[in-house]
């Protein structure tokens, strides 16, 4: 995040889900264009979404002792490169 205009003293940490929104949405606009079957026009609806959404789950890299969602780190890290191969299969 930058804090300062111009001033490259003024970058800083954030977290949460403010933060990670663009990672995810640049993530998912990475898996569109390498899989254009899922976007809106060219996917079979809700199963696309459904299969985005389980990809993302069993593609996390999780933290130690973590199983599936959890409330403080989500599905884990998100490994987008891990996603598009899911698709590959």
């Amino acid at each position: 995040m930058a804090s300062g205009v111009s001033n490259s003293e003024w970058w800083g940490w954030s977290s949460g889900t403010s933060a990670a929104t663009a990672w995810v949405s640049g993530s998912l606009a990475l898996l569109l264009q390498e899989n254009p079957d899922l976007q809106r026009e060219n996917s079979t609806g809700r199963q696309a979404i459904e299969g985005v959404k389980d990809a993302i789950a069993q593609s996390s890299q999780k933290k130690e002792g973590q199983e599936g969602h959890d409330d403080h780190y989500g599905y884990g890290h998100l490994r987008i490169d891990l996603i598009i191969s899911f698709f590959d299969d």
